[in-house]
């Protein structure tokens, strides 16, 4: 590209800088905006929620309706095929230049009749552009990343050491104290922080894992409204494999500054299996943090890559030992609605059928059998507490007549 360019040495140092800072800075723009009207806890975790894809569609949509937000995304897309247009064209004087130089195969330096550009070399890139869709897009840059450093900037690196040390007369480029054949770029090497890379990327990668940091603790990092309330700062206090809980800095309704705390766990679903004789089946655990035992029906938590249905389905199989040939939803409960998120998906199982249980290590379960009738009785006398049970059970009850 150098030998398409005016004063190589400064325009693409320069331009490469003012490229990424400008991107950088229209990102997080974007983001501010998409985050203040696209609220970030509907889009996490990420592989539950396919829409977390289209992101900026959604904001269009919400801002300026679903016509504007078509329209949108086909500008969108058009940029994506321009961008890989732009890129593919790049890419292919890198082996252009190869053949020119006499360190590559004659056939890339072909070029066409007409247009005068390397056109075999940008069919090339273009199969093997087309192979790499066939790939997971997370394979595809594990590969990329790995083959550029040990490729490219490596060589990079190398190439520009001896460069100034065989030619000390060439003049300095200001981007070349990033490479400079120094102790500290050599350690910068073995500890894999490459070429310019290490400067020119930092901000673009501080944005991502900022953006991976809230999405993966659910807590925010900036201001935005929660109905009266505004919302400053969140801090994660604690983080499991089933809840996280944070603390908000808050401007109450009233005016005041405060603190508030939320608790996020799994989303889980709770299955109510009744049989022909409307007989329904129960289950009876030492349920540690109330440290009783709990009847309740079945429930369990949502699972990556789960649907709420299919969570139902293997919860009632591994617990009971029940499989159910009919399903119906009954919507969702919030067990509590203000300091904690919990939500669970409601169903009633019919048409059943028997095998043995497969509940897990932790699990010592009691099956409990009794008649729908006698389990909204359990529920008024505060026998069964367990929330989303008594919900489940009442209205089930209450749409069979029996409550």
């Amino acid at each position: 590209i150098g030998d398409e360019v005016r004063n190589p040495g400064r325009t693409i140092p320069r331009s490469v800088i003012i490229s990424v800072i400008a991107v950088a800075l229209i990102y997080v723009a974007i983001n501010f905006s998409v985050i203040g009207v696209v609220p970030w806890r509907e889009l996490v975790p990420a592989e539950q929620h396919p829409e977390s894809n289209f992101v900026v569609s959604i904001f269009m949509e919400r801002v300026y309706g679903t016509r504007v937000a078509t329209i949108f995304t086909a500008m969108v897309l058009w940029t994506a095929f321009g961008s890989v247009f732009a890129l593919l064209h790049g890419y292919s004087r890198v082996p252009y230049a190869a053949e020119i130089d006499g360190y590559f195969f004659r056939v890339f330096g072909r070029l066409h009749p007409r247009k005068n550009f390397p056109y075999v070399s940008l069919v090339v890139l273009g199969i093997i552009a087309i192979v790499c869709s066939f790939f997971t897009l997370g394979m595809v840059i594990d590969a990329l990343i790995t083959t550029r450093i040990l490729i490219q900037f490596i060589g990079q690196i190398l190439a520009v050491s001896l460069l100034r040390r065989n030619q000390p007369e060439l003049s300095v480029v200001w981007l070349d104290v990033c490479v400079r054949d120094n102790e500290l770029a050599h350690h910068r090497f073995w500890f894999g922080y490459f070429d310019v890379g290490c400067l020119l990327l930092f901000p673009v990668v501080t944005s991502h894992e900022a953006m991976a940091i809230r999405g993966s603790s659910g807590c925010s990092l900036m201001n935005k409204k929660k109905g009266p309330w505004l919302v400053g700062d969140s801090i994660e206090k604690y983080r499991n494999a089933w809840l996280d809980v944070c603390e908000d800095q808050v401007v109450q309704p009233n005016g005041d500054a405060g603190i508030f705390a939320t608790v996020r766990v799994k989303p889980g679903v709770s299955v109510l299996a009744i049989d022909e004789y409307e007989e329904v089946y129960l289950t009876a655990e030492y349920r540690y943090a109330i440290e009783q035992e709990s009847i309740e029906v079945v429930s369990g938590g949502v699972e990556v890559d789960e649907s709420t249905a299919e969570t139902a389905r293997r919860e009632l199989r591994e617990e009971l030992g029940i499989e159910a040939e009919t399903w119906i939803d009954l919507g969702m409960v919030h067990p509590m609605t203000s300091m904690l998120y919990a939500p669970a998906q409601l169903f009633l199982a019919k048409k059943l059928s028997f095998f043995p249980p497969d509940p897990d290590a932790s699990e010592i379960i009691r099956i409990v059998k009794v008649k729908l009738s006698e389990a909204v009785r359990m529920v008024i006398d505060s026998e069964i507490t367990h929330a989303p049970s008594c919900v489940l059970i009442l209205k089930v009850g209450h749409l069979m007549g029996k409550a």
